[in-house]
C-alpha cells in the first residue's frame, strides 16, 4: 500500500530534478552556517533563506515556491551526501509514513521501519548528484 510519505517523496524528486538551483542554494547556505562555526542548524531556516534569496535577490518572483514538506528531504539528502555532517540537522520520524496515499483509505499505523529510512537515504543519494566542495558552491 502506498503511503503519503511515498507521494511526498515522489513529488520531492520531481521538484528536485526540475529545480536544481534549490539544491545548490541549500548546500551553499548550509555550508555558510558550517563555516561560521555552527554545529547544528534548522533546515526550515535554510529553506526560508532560499525563498528570500530567490524572491528578492535573484528574480523578484513572488511566485517562487518550495513546499515545506521538502525540508525533511533536503536535510536528509545533505547529510547523506556529506556524511561528515550527519546530525547537523535534527531529524524527526516522518509522520506521513503512517498515512495512506491520498484517496487510499484508512491509515495503517506503525508501518515505518528503520529499513524505510535506509532505503530513503539510498534513494536521496542517487538523486543528489555529485558531491560539491563547499568552497566552490556558487548560486
Amino acid at each position: 500500500m502506498k503511503s503519503r510519505a511515498d507521494e511526498i517523496k515522489e513529488a520531492f524528486i520531481r521538484y528536485h530534478k526540475a529545480n536544481p538551483n534549490v539544491w545548490t542554494l541549500f548546500k551553499k547556505f548550509t555550508f555558510e552556517m558550517i563555516i561560521a562555526g555552527k554545529i547544528g542548524y534548522s533546515s526550515s531556516a535554510v529553506i526560508e533563506r532560499i525563498r528570500w534569496h530567490v524572491s528578492l535577490e535573484i528574480s523578484g518572483d513572488d511566485e517562487f515556491k518550495i513546499c515545506n514538506d521538502y525540508r525533511a528531504y533536503y536535510s536528509r539528502m545533505f547529510m547523506v551526501v556529506y556524511p561528515e555532517y550527519d546530525g547537523f540537522f535534527k531529524l524527526r520520524r516522518r509522520r506521513s509514513v503512517d498515512d495512506p496515499a491520498c484517496g487510499e483509505g484508512e491509515s495503517q499505523m506503525n508501518l515505518f521501519s528503520e529499513d524505510d529510512e535506509e532505503n530513503l537515504k539510498r534513494e536521496l543519494l542517487s538523486v543528489a548528484g555529485e558531491r560539491t566542495n563547499p568552497n566552490n558552491i556558487n548560486a
